[in-house]
């Protein structure tokens, strides 16, 4: 698997282009497809839930996500203010899906304009990044453990591992209270998360309960860790399709599910960065 994955992200650096196209038809069809599978008209989707992930649960994870980011500013001794972090993990966000590896590029970016070595922010962002990866996986095992899947132990296991060593590395890198915080504020991050999935569940007709939802957290880290496609567009969706089988959930349904997540984070965030447009364009216009 070492040598695998450096492999296939070399691979998806030189394709990156046609990656982003075949993500983007695989999205678009897997989506109508699995309308199709239910038998669900799009006019049939509930509004509310959608609102409530659109308007609350995203800028809340966004919000979550720009804490994240002021800690690890801290970590590396430098500061950002809240606002500034806020707007820099919205940009983020929509730069996950350009044909480069826009989202972490952004997150340095954030990270040396508060004055951080380029090596050391691109450290950061690879730990707490792992760090994320590994406590989704954890809390992805539970489900499985509970369905009755004895593998449910190692995933849990394997992920509590590398978390625990992403969390020691940032404690060696700044002190034991950072990561701690760090830890905290992704506990927090996942329950988000796991309200956005049962929400999305909910807005396609599926009353499933955050236990079960908790499965498809670890789908957006997982589809953007592999780097196949921007932002793991397709590929979370994908892997929530297979991992639906698992806890007697339709793959179809799933897929919905994250896709809608995905919808919702991306609108959130799209208004949330002309926002900060506006404003930095009218002040400049004041001057």
């Amino acid at each position: 698997m070492t040598h695998i994955l450096p492999r296939l992200r070399a691979f998806a650096q030189r394709r990156r282009k046609t990656l982003t196209v075949c993500a983007g038809v695989v999205f678009v069809g897997g989506f109508i497809v699995s309308l199709g599978s239910l038998k669900l008209d799009p006019t049939a989707i509930s509004i509310t839930p959608l609102i409530l992930m659109t308007a609350v649960l995203a800028p809340l994870s966004l919000g979550l996500a720009a804490f994240g980011l002021q800690l690890s500013a801290h970590a590396l001794g430098r500061k950002m203010g809240f606002h500034e972090a806020f707007a820099f993990s919205a940009f983020a966000r929509i730069t996950e899906l350009l044909p480069v590896p826009g989202g972490a590029m952004t997150r340095g970016a954030a990270l040396m304009r508060a004055g951080a070595s380029l090596a050391d922010s691109a450290r950061m962002i690879g730990v707490t990044a792992l760090l994320t990866l590994s406590m989704s996986v954890a809390l992805g095992g539970a489900p499985l453990l509970l369905a009755g899947y004895k593998i449910g132990y190692a995933v849990i296991a394997g992920g509590a591992v590398a978390a625990t060593g992403a969390t020691i590395w940032i404690a060696r890198c700044s002190d034991a209270r950072t990561a701690v915080l760090m830890v905290v504020l992704r506990l927090a991050s996942l329950g988000v998360n796991v309200l956005r999935i049962v929400a999305a569940f909910s807005a396609i007709g599926f009353a499933v309960g955050p236990v079960r939802s908790a499965i498809f957290v670890v789908c957006d880290s997982l589809g953007s860790a592999f780097a196949i496609a921007p932002g793991g567009l397709g590929v979370s969706e994908i892997i929530a399709a297979a991992l639906a089988q698992f806890i007697a959930i339709a793959p179809a349904a799933a897929f919905l599910t994250v896709a809608l997540n995905r919808m919702a984070g991306f609108c959130a965030s799209g208004v949330i960065v002309l926002l900060v447009f506006s404003k930095e364009n009218f002040l400049e216009n004041a001057k």
